[in-house]
């Protein structure tokens, strides 16, 4: 199976040739590595090759957003073919890749990442996108990708407002009642499995290795079938930054569960700080961009929406208590736009839509 490298960049030099080493060293010959490049003061394709002469480097520059960057770069590499030279195919090759590997440009991945991931890929045919576990600044192997919750009241406190869940559960202990409570979320939790909560945020509480699937998972170090996505998967309508775009495309991949996650292939992700919203500012983005989903996918409805302004209720309750103002004052401010059906992301959707760029209106 043939894997082109899709890397939207911009303004990360240092992060871009610490990723573009890494791909170097990789045991599973990679057909491409195409990156995208919207920085202030572009590279050039020479500038990125010299070094990585093992690489095989296709370099555009694009508009400063994300998601329309990685949409080209999907084109690209489906096309099988640059933009001034067509590529010679040899009889009974494929013109163009099976697989896509999405990767941001600040992960570093080891030698054996792509070749474990390819080969998920070919023993389970019924999975759209694979993923390692990615660990953070501060994270360590032990325990990559998850934020487990504190105490028993906060699992019930997320169950209550349908928050999201992103770890396991099974570390809580309680006796007497607060055991059977406890039980009765873990019991609800299991047979839930990692899909997302009532009011739509992601819930994955299962990391049973050696691989568990998921409905939502982060896509910045996943390789995807390209047979399964879009001529343009990533939703151009979201901000430069792309908040949410992750979410949006696994909800439009085949299947319950369509992201397989292996907990033996760890990424690090290192978290560039160039080009990085401040976190109260991406999660007034990120939360508005879920609303935005609720209405733009089917499988979402009217009760799915008033969950999630009951959810946003629980989470201006928290803020009192991590004393976050920033926060507050900005769930404030969404809600203001949710209920004057002056959402951003709805209201750019609307008019891509009226200027047919856009396909399909969102649902009201």
């Amino acid at each position: 199976m043939q894997v082109s490298v899709v890397v939207p960049t911009r303004n990360r030099r240092a992060s871009l040739l610490r990723l573009l080493r890494s791909l170097a060293e990789q045991r599973f010959p990679l057909r491409e590595v195409i990156v995208v490049d919207s920085s202030d003061v572009p590279a050039s394709q020479a500038e990125l090759q010299r070094p990585f002469p093992a690489l095989r480097i296709s370099y555009l520059v694009s508009t400063p957003s994300v998601c329309v960057q990685r949409n080209l770069g999907i084109r690209y590499a489906r096309r099988g073919a640059g933009p001034t030279t067509q590529r010679q195919v040899q009889p009974g090759q494929q013109e163009g890749p099976e697989l896509v590997f999405l990767c941001d440009d600040d992960m570093e991945v080891p030698p054996d990442y792509v070749g474990r991931l390819v080969g998920y890929l070919q023993d389970h045919p019924e999975v759209s996108a694979v993923s390692g576990l990615v660990i953070e600044p501060g994270q360590t192997e032990a325990a990559p990708s998850q934020y487990p919750v504190a105490s028993l009241g906060e699992l019930w406190f997320r169950f209550i407002f349908q928050l999201s869940l992103w770890g396991e559960i099974t570390h809580l202990r309680a006796s007497g009642l607060r055991r059977v409570l406890y039980r009765l979320l873990e019991r609800y939790y299991t047979r839930k499995g990692n899909d997302v909560s009532g009011a739509g945020w992601p819930v994955v509480t299962c990391f049973q290795p050696p691989a568990f699937c998921t409905r939502i998972w982060g896509l910045g170090a996943s390789i995807v079938r390209l047979d399964r996505l879009g001529d343009a998967p990533f939703d151009e309508v979201l901000d430069p930054n792309g908040i949410g775009d992750n979410y949006d495309v696994c909800l439009q991949l085949p299947g319950e569960r369509p992201v397989a996650v292996l907990t033996e292939a760890h990424v690090s992700h290192h978290k560039s700080e160039d080009n990085r919203l401040p976190s109260h500012v991406a999660h007034f983005r990120r939360t508005l961009a879920l609303h935005y989903f609720l209405r733009k996918h089917p499988v979402f409805s009217r009760w799915n929406r008033l969950l999630f302004l009951w959810s946003l209720l629980g989470q201006y309750l928290t803020t009192f208590r991590s004393r976050e103002r920033d926060r507050r004052r900005d769930l404030r401010t969404v809600v203001g736009l949710i209920v004057t059906d002056r959402n951003p992301y709805v209201l750019a959707r609307k008019q891509a839509v009226s200027a047919g760029t856009t396909p399909g209106p969102e649902r009201p």
